[in-house]
Formats: structure tokens, sequence, C-alpha cells
């Protein structure tokens, strides 16, 4: 069996993460502008922690993020909290709140990629994560973690419920 095969038949990981809490300080900032403020820069720190034992990022996964400030500094700020040396694609469709939206970008992924992280906002992470999922979910607060395990070999598979939510953290829960 070639290495394509093999991989296309594992089962794809999909880590949602949305953005830490931002600021609202300088109104005179568009909202793709807006910074993280000191909570959400905290929070990442705290989340850091709890996502190794998790699996949640890691230097294999293909990471994707929405070009918002606060988005970038969130990813940014886990991956220096992990001490990863990773990186991640700037994902201009991925600066959504439809979770449609979500669903098609994922079905654009390069099926080669089995563990994908996407960086983004609500209310679209929550609503792909209950679709995906099957799952109600009471609220997906500012950064909010949850890792599917989905059942499909090629990413443009993805369709309601055909994934298990195996992980959902946030850092007041934490």
């Amino acid at each position: 069996m070639k290495n394509s095969e093999v991989s296309l038949q594992k089962p794809k990981v999909l880590h949602i993460l949305r953005h830490a809490k931002s600021s609202w300080d300088n109104p005179a900032l568009a909202d793709i502008q807006r910074p993280l403020n000191t909570r959400g820069q905290k929070a990442c720190k705290k989340l850091a922690e709890h996502l190794l034992k998790q699996g949640g990022l890691n230097t294999s996964n293909a990471v994707y993020c929405s070009p918002a400030e606060r988005a970038q500094q969130t990813i940014s700020g886990i991956i220096d909290a992990l001490n990863l040396q990773t990186t991640w694609r700037t994902e201009p469709l991925l600066y959504t709140f439809n979770w449609q939206e979500i669903i098609q970008f994922c079905h654009g992924i390069d099926d080669e990629a089995g563990s994908v992280t996407i960086v983004g906002h609500n209310p679209a992470l929550h609503e792909a994560v209950e679709f995906l999922a099957g799952v109600d979910i009471e609220k997906f607060p500012t950064c909010a973690y949850a890792k599917l395990s989905c059942n499909i070999a090629r990413w443009q598979e993805m369709r309601s419920r055909c994934a298990t939510l195996d992980a959902f953290l946030y850092p007041k829960r934490l």
C-alpha cells in the first residue's frame, strides 16, 4: 500500500479553537484588528497546559487561523506556551461567523492532513461542532477548545454527525 493510501484510511481529527478574550479598549479599531486583552493572554497559557494532555496541538497538525488579530495572538500564545516549533497558515476564509463556511473550508483541506486545527470565531465554531458531533453545547466561550474524531477518510466527507466530541475545554472550566 502506498503512503498516501494509508493516510487516507486513517480517521481525521479536527481541533477547533475559539480565540481568547479580546480587547474593546480602542473603539477606533476595526473588528479584525482587535487584540487580546490581559485575560485572553492568560487564558492561552492556562489552556495550553491542558492541551498537551488531550493531544490537542502538536507539530504534526496542519494549523489554519483566521486573519483576525485576536485569533493570531491566540494561536501564537498557545504555541509559545507549549514551546512548539510549528507554524500556522493564515486563512481569510476563517474570518467568518457562519458555521457552513467552516464546513466548506474543511471540505477543501488536503486529505494528506490527518489532524487539523482551526482557529476562529463564534458562533461559527460553536455551531460547526454541534453539527459535526450531533451534540448540544450550552456555550462555546472564548478560548474554548474542542477535539473531534471524524469518522471519515476524506475531509470532503464531513457531514452532520460524522464526528465524536472527544474533548471540550475552556479556561474557566480548568
